[in-house]
């Protein structure tokens, strides 16, 4: 059980926390001076004032966003989107074709998604993601097409076969298709 401080008590534990924060407050203006000498720190007015002339030099509104300023980098010109308190770069990619993707595009993207996505960042904004995959596609359909014929001959799948036994022909073919999918899963798409 906590027993009541007297009143003199009271008073001297009132004195030791105005001395520590009198202490606390002295050592940040001292801080909040070096920083001012240095233009680290700027003083609520200025803010405001920095804040009004943003406001006046904005070149666009639309839509409650606002374009406040344009600034250079790499050699570009990038605008910024104000949302609230944040500047949102206005980045666009140029148009792509409007060819789909296929089955094994879109495995390899979310292969690189997943498990390579520094390089799935790197081809997404140099804009060499979209080709990449349709390569990939175009390469692993065109491989299919070459081993499946193969493989059915090494396999005795044929049209005889399909016309007498049409349920062992289609688990024939679905495991020589198993097969390619594991062989471009390895060779092409998990590379």
């Amino acid at each position: 059980m906590k027993r009541k401080a007297s009143g003199a008590q009271k008073r001297y534990e009132d004195k030791i926390k105005a001395k520590k924060k009198a202490e606390m407050d002295a050592k940040k203006a001292l801080i909040r001076a070096e920083d001012m000498k240095k233009g680290v720190f700027s003083t609520i007015g200025s803010a405001t004032k920095r804040r009004t002339a943003q406001r006046q030099h904005s070149s666009q509104r639309s839509s409650g966003l606002t374009i406040t300023e344009q600034r250079s980098m790499n050699m570009n010109k990038l605008t910024y989107i104000r949302c609230g308190d944040y500047d949102i770069p206005n980045l666009k990619l140029s148009e792509q074709p409007e060819t789909s993707i296929g089955k094994y595009g879109r495995m390899r993207k979310s292969y690189l998604k997943e498990h390579r996505p520094i390089l799935y960042n790197q081809l997404l904004m140099s804009e060499k993601l979209y080709p990449h995959l349709l390569e990939i596609d175009w390469t692993a359909q065109e491989r299919v097409d070459t081993m499946l014929p193969h493989m059915m001959e090494a396999a005795g799948v044929t049209e005889e076969l399909k016309a007498c036994d049409p349920m062992r022909w289609v688990g024939l073919m679905n495991t020589l298709t198993a097969q390619i999918e594991e062989i471009l899963i390895r060779e092409l798409i998990c590379s």
